[in-house]
């Protein structure tokens, strides 16, 4: 450890402290906020937060008076869900907050708080903090917050960290919003290039409705099945969530429910499979020769001829189809597409065989270099964080110049 540095846990440092139980009919619509942990979990990403719940002017003060309440410079911690967000107290702040959800971290010896506000960001801590000891799954105590050892530098050293890391995360700060930007509209282009094209039309396109264009447009065996370690593919509409089939995360059933269900239907090469329940509006084609079942949640769609499959499947994840699917869904709970709503949907497309293949052609391309840029970003983000990391890292060992 750096010289000057010693070994301390957070009992030491601070005086850890729930609340007096605030019951839920003391509970008012103004007044002084009553925050919970998810208001501090906002307070400490955003420094405010829109509250609903107040305690009375009156009941304030006589928990002042009788029990004290956060004051500047307190850390205010959240103990139970999101575990270890921290927010510093301000000067100007008057709330009350939820016993056993929210800890109060006052200190005891003189200490930048904001240097813990940090120590709460880093993983050498927040590990600690939301590691749990078998009887309290997912909640901070109190008794456990107190015994969990921290770095104490000198105040001055303290101050120092916490002047390096305000600057240094500020151009994070800024990174990270810069790449986020550049990430949505990555993800946003692919899906405008599909609508522009596919409005696009002219006298050699025509629109028809997608029964009239498939040979068959029906849905996987409706009897939950059961499952096997091995057997015969089974997939769902949980494999079918980022517009390509997930083969990896898949299910199995024995020979006998598979020959059942390859009675009612074969899926093969070319078909696409679209998610009809939960998340609904996803399509992806089947690109591999094998053998496998599906399940309701999942409806196919097969060409008659007159589409190629693989453009019947960019159509299907544009925005023109996704708008008629959404204004046909059915059901107040878990989205539902039926089979006879997704007959109706109209779908335009060029006359000639050729011209599809040639737009799929440019879809692919497009894709790639849209599927590029998205990579690009997010690996950026990577860097971002992984930077962050480091520097806090660095900060609470004693490295940080």
């Amino acid at each position: 450890m750096k010289v000057g540095w010693r070994n301390e846990t957070l009992g030491g440092i601070f005086e850890i402290g729930s609340s007096k139980r605030v019951l839920q009919k003391q509970w008012q619509n103004e007044g002084v906020p009553f925050y919970r942990a998810r208001e501090i979990v906002k307070l400490a990403k955003q420094g405010s937060v829109e509250n609903d719940l107040f305690i009375s002017e009156e009941y304030f003060a006589e928990l002042k008076e009788t029990r004290g309440v956060p004051s500047a410079g307190d850390l205010m911690v959240s103990a139970v869900g999101t575990l270890g967000a921290c927010y510093v107290v301000q000067p100007e702040d008057r709330f009350y907050f939820k016993d056993a959800s929210v800890l109060r971290f006052h200190p005891k010896v003189d200490v930048c708080s904001r240097f813990y506000q940090y120590a709460f960001q880093w993983d050498g801590l927040l590990d600690t903090v939301k590691r749990s000891d078998g009887a309290t799954v997912g909640t901070l105590t109190i008794s456990r917050a107190k015994g969990i050892s921290v770095p104490l530098p000198p105040l001055e050293e303290q101050r120092r960290i916490v002047a390096v890391l305000d600057e240094a995360f500020k151009g994070l700060v800024r990174a990270r919003e810069n790449a986020e930007v550049n990430l949505q509209n990555a993800r946003e282009l692919f899906p405008a290039i599909l609508t522009a094209l596919f409005t696009r039309t002219n006298e050699n396109w025509s629109e028809k409705t997608l029964e009239h264009l498939c040979e068959k447009i029906t849905d996987g065996t409706h009897q939950t099945p059961q499952y096997f370690d091995e057997g015969y593919i089974f997939l769902s509409s949980k494999n079918v969530t980022s517009g390509k089939i997930d083969w990896e995360n898949i299910k199995y059933i024995d020979e006998a429910q598979h020959l059942a269900m390859q009675k009612r239907l074969s899926p093969q090469v070319g078909d696409v499979l679209l998610a009809k329940n939960g998340t609904t509006g996803v399509a992806a084609i089947v690109d591999r020769d094998v053998t496998f079942d599906i399940y309701v949640s999942l409806a196919l769609l097969r060409s008659k001829g007159e589409i190629s499959p693989e453009f019947l499947l960019y159509f299907t994840n544009s925005s023109l189809a996704k708008d008629q699917f959404n204004k046909r869904l059915k059901g107040s709970g878990v989205p539902n597409l039926h089979l006879k709503e997704i007959r109706k949907v109209r779908m335009p497309y060029p006359n000639s065989r050729e011209t599809q293949e040639d737009m799929v052609r440019l879809f692919d391309r497009q894709l790639k270099e849209c599927e590029a840029a998205i990579a690009k970003c997010e690996a950026k983000l990577r860097n971002v964080d992984d930077l962050r990391r480091s520097l806090l890292q660095k900060a609470f060992v004693g490295e940080l110049t």
